[in-house]
């Protein structure tokens, strides 16, 4: 009888050390996945103007500069349209290089203009987080291409 609850404690024992080393060997357990879903949300929120919201995937110590710089950017263009051009993962897919196009207003010209900015993100265990955020330079940005020809062309 004790031979046989010696048997059952090694096999426990083994089965618990071989879940922990599975759960503890320090990959994170988010994927590309969540990284999609973590970049479509954020996108959205800020496209929406949902600043606290956009910055809750922001590196904590970056958040206040995040929501003052977008809040400023807020009063003078109107965003249109934000969409992932590309993304690059290191090889061990803790961190990605993401490319993004940002289409918007400008107010006070109504000036339709286009930037490519980057954000840098980086896996935790708590899920993926923006350590570098997008900013957005409207000086850098350029005119948006338009299929038809301006007011003021002449007409042939």
């Amino acid at each position: 009888m004790n031979s046989l609850h010696m048997r059952w404690a090694a096999l426990a024992l083994t089965f618990f050390v071989a879940l922990g080393s599975a759960v503890g060997c320090g990959k994170h357990i988010y994927n590309r996945t969540d990284l999609d879903i973590a970049l479509g949300k954020h996108h959205i929120d800020l496209r929406w103007g949902r600043l606290e919201n956009a910055a809750l995937v922001v590196k904590p110590e970056m958040r206040g500069a995040f929501l003052k710089a977008w809040a400023e950017k807020a009063g003078t263009i109107e965003m249109q349209e934000i969409e992932v051009v590309g993304i690059t993962e290191t090889p061990d897919g803790d961190t990605a290089d993401v490319i993004v196009r940002l289409v918007f207003v400008e107010r006070d010209t109504m000036q339709v203009k286009t930037a490519i900015v980057s954000e840098h993100w980086v896996r935790t265990d708590s899920g993926w987080i923006a350590d570098v955020p997008a900013t957005l330079d409207p000086t850098t940005a350029s005119a948006a291409s338009a299929s038809a020809p301006p007011a003021d062309a002449a007409t042939p």
